[in-house]
C-alpha cells in the first residue's frame, strides 16, 4: 500500500535595487510578491520601465492587484479560450495602473511595467509573461524556461502592460500542476545570471533554493535569497534583480518529523507550538486509521471531537497518495497549452 505524503505549496519572493539605482539613490523598480496555501499558490513579478518616472509605483500596483485577483479567477481563466484569458488578465493589470495613476495625478504611461506570474489551483497551473522577464519550471531535478522574454516590433523594444496591443503580446500557458515541482519568476536583471540563454535551463542555484524549501525553516530560505542570491546577482548586473519562487513541498510523516519546527508549522498550517503538537498527533492518527471518525481520533489523541474535526479538515487538503507526486510522472516535461 502506498504511503501518503503531506504536500503543500510554499512561496518566497525577493526584490532588490541594482547597483545603478543604489548609486543614484533611486528606488527599486521591481516588485515581486508571492503567497501559497495547501493546494493553491500565486507569484507575481513586475519590472518597471526604466524610462517611466514612476514605474516602481506601477510595478507595485500591478503585482499587488494580480496577487489578489488571480487566485479568485484562476479556474475561470483556465476554462476560457486563451485569447479571452489573455485579455482578461491584461485588463485587470491595466485597471490597477489606471487607478494608481489617477491617485497620483499622473498619466498612466508614467507607471509602465512588465508582468510575469504563476498561479496554481488544485491540478492546474497558469503562467504568463509580458515583457522581458522569465518564467521557469522545476520538475524532477530538471528545469527549463516555460516563457521567455517577449520583445516588441524591434529587437531592443520591451513590451509593457501600458503598451499598445499588450493583450496580444501576453504569453500565456496552462499546464498540469502535477508535472511541476515549482516555478521560478525572474526579472531580466536576475535572469541574466539564472538562465542559460542558449539552452533555456535554469541555474542550479534555483534548484538548491527549491530543495531548501523542503529542508530549512522559511526564514532561512528568505535569508538565503536576500543575503546569498541577491549579492551574487548584483555582481553580474547593474540592473534591479527580483526572483519569486513557488515550491511544492512533499514529505512523508517520518521525514516531516525531522524538519525544523518552523517548517513543520508552515507545511501543516499552524502558528503555535501547541497547535503543531496537536496537528501532528491528529495526522499520525489519521494516517494509522484513514477511516476513523473525528470522535474516534479525538479520543485517540486526547482532544475534543470538535478540535479533532478542525485538525482533520485542515489536513484533508494536505494528505495526498504518493502516486500523486509530480516526481512519479517519470520526470516528463510539462505539457503546455499556450498562446502568443
Amino acid at each position: 500500500m502506498d504511503t501518503p505524503v503531506i504536500a503543500r505549496w510554499l512561496a518566497h519572493a525577493v526584490e532588490a535595487a541594482g547597483t545603478s539605482h543604489l548609486e543614484r539613490g533611486t528606488p527599486c523598480q521591481d516588485a515581486a510578491l508571492a503567497a501559497a496555501g495547501p493546494r493553491a499558490a500565486v507569484a507575481v513579478l513586475c519590472d518597471g520601465a526604466g524610462s517611466a518616472p514612476l514605474s516602481h509605483e506601477g510595478a507595485r500596483a500591478v503585482s499587488t492587484a494580480l496577487r489578489a485577483w488571480l487566485p479568485v479567477h484562476h479556474r475561470r481563466l483556465c476554462a476560457l479560450p486563451l485569447p479571452d484569458a489573455r485579455a482578461a488578465i491584461t485588463l485587470e493589470a491595466q485597471r490597477a495602473l489606471l487607478e494608481r495613476a489617477a491617485a497620483l495625478g499622473v498619466e498612466v504611461r508614467a507607471l509602465a511595467c512588465t508582468l510575469a506570474f504563476a498561479s496554481v489551483d488544485g491540478d492546474s497551473a497558469l503562467v504568463g509573461n509580458l515583457g522581458d522577464g522569465v518564467v521557469g519550471g522545476l520538475s524532477g531535478g530538471e528545469s527549463t524556461t516555460l516563457l521567455g522574454p517577449m520583445r516588441g516590433e524591434f529587437a531592443n523594444e520591451t513590451v509593457f502592460v501600458t503598451s499598445r496591443h499588450a493583450a496580444e503580446h501576453l504569453q500565456l500557458a496552462q499546464l498540469p500542476a502535477a508535472t511541476v515541482d515549482g516555478f521560478a519568476l525572474m526579472s531580466d536583471g536576475a535572469a541574466f545570471s539564472l538562465v542559460d540563454a542558449r539552452t533555456g535551463h535554469l541555474a542550479r542555484a534555483l534548484h538548491h533554493l527549491a530543495a531548501w524549501c523542503a529542508t530549512l525553516q522559511p526564514s532561512d530560505v528568505a535569508d538565503a535569497l536576500s543575503t546569498s542570491l541577491v549579492p551574487l546577482l548584483r555582481s553580474r548586473t547593474r540592473d534591479d534583480v527580483s526572483v519569486a519562487l513557488l515550491c511544492h513541498v512533499r514529505l512523508d510523516l517520518d521525514t516531516l518529523l525531522t524538519r525544523p519546527r518552523r517548517l513543520q508549522q508552515a507545511v501543516l498550517g499552524v502558528g503555535s507550538a501547541l497547535g503543531l503538537r496537536n496537528r501532528l498527533r491528529v495526522l499520525a492518527a489519521r494516517l494509522a486509521q484513514p477511516e476513523a471518525s473525528a470522535r474516534r481520533v479525538g479520543i485517540e489523541v486526547g482532544l475534543s471531537t470538535r478540535a479533532a474535526r478542525g485538525h482533520l479538515d485542515a489536513l484533508a487538503s494536505l494528505i495526498v497518495p504518493v502516486g500523486d507526486r509530480a516526481s512519479d510522472v517519470g520526470g516528463q516535461q510539462p505539457t503546455v497549452r499556450a498562446s502568443a
